[in-house]
């Protein structure tokens, strides 16, 4: 699999950045359990599973800061208004192919399936319902999993079976596992707009 490209500097403490608060700049954001110390006290957050939860950030040139409940007081949104804001904002760089995304027809037993990456928002793809159908036309499956190692990298494919799951997770472990900005190496399952953490050990 590709390497990801660099990550963009956090900065999640709520300080200013040189670049005004913008709605336009607005994204989710996944951090590990590990990273709540530096995350503002004010800042939203909601856990999806296996210790990783979903803030959101402005984009500021390059450096990414953490938005704070002040900053989206400011932007007249409330957490969930935001949070599909940050989602639209998403989904527009998928569009526009700033973040990219790549079919392998075959990976461990034989199954096929799609890496996410090249930008810093990249796991946080696993947030998209629509991507999530995207995914499941390509797999032809309905039932997707995904794997967020590290917040450039997203993959997606047929949960298969307990023993082809652990297959891709070693293949994700060995290509991923030195990354920085590691999330986790648990598994997700995406069910009807859901993200479902799987537990198979």
């Amino acid at each position: 699999m590709p390497e990801s490209k660099p990550s963009a500097p956090d900065n999640l403490d709520g300080t200013t950045a040189t670049d005004p608060v913008s709605a336009s700049r607005l994204y989710p954001y996944l951090v590990p359990r590990a990273y709540l110390p530096h995350v503002d006290a004010s800042a939203p957050l909601e856990p999806i599973g296996h210790d990783v939860y979903v803030t959101l950030v402005f984009d500021a040139g390059g450096m990414v800061y953490g938005a704070t409940s002040k900053d989206l007081a400011t932007l007249r949104l409330d957490w969930q208004a935001a949070r599909s804001l940050a989602l639209q904002n998403l989904a527009d760089l998928a569009k526009r192919q700033v973040i990219s995304t790549r079919f392998f027809p075959k990976g461990p037993g034989g199954l096929p399936f799609i890496l996410v990456g090249g930008h810093w928002a990249a796991a946080a793809v696993i947030l998209s319902a629509n991507f999530a159908g995207f995914a499941a036309t390509q797999l032809k499956t309905d039932d997707v999993c995904a794997s967020i190692p590290h917040r450039e990298a997203l993959l997606l494919f047929p949960c298969g079976t307990p023993q082809s799951r652990r297959a891709m997770r070693d293949l994700i472990r060995n290509n991923e596992g030195n990354a920085p900005k590691q999330l986790t190496f648990g598994l997700f399952a995406l069910k009807n707009g859901h993200i479902e953490a799987l537990h198979d050990d």
